[in-house]
This record gives C-alpha cells, structure tokens and sequence, in this order.
C-alpha cells in the first residue's frame, strides 16, 4: 500500500503546485489550467483515500 499512498501524494502535489505556476507565468490561460486541474485533483483525492481507507471510522480495511 505504500506505493498507493506515494503516488497519491505525489499526484496530489502536482495537482497543486502545476497550477500554481502555470497562473503564475500565464493568468490568462485560467480556464484552461481549471478545466485541467480538476481530474488530476479528483485522482489524487480518490487514491488517497483508498490508501487511507483502513483509518476512517466505521470502515474496515480489507473485510
């Protein structure tokens, strides 16, 4: 499961920190890096929370 959780977090840094730039160095290509943004985002968040499945409450890992 470590590999889930790194690729996550990784995924989830790019999602974060690409943007960022991108607005940075190109305001105006806004809806493009929003419209780009969102499914990387969304990858991030749901392999995140399939690594860290086991730790919410009322969620048993592999049952």
């Amino acid at each position: 499961m470590n590999g889930t959780k790194r690729a996550g977090w990784a995924l989830l840094g790019v999602a974060l920190i690409l943007p960022a730039l991108a607005l940075w160095f190109r305001p105006d290509h806004l809806p493009i890096i929003a419209a780009t943004t969102a499914p990387v985002l969304t990858s991030a968040l749901g392999l995140l929370g399939y690594a860290y499945r086991d730790r919410l409450p009322g969620r048993g890992g592999d049952q």
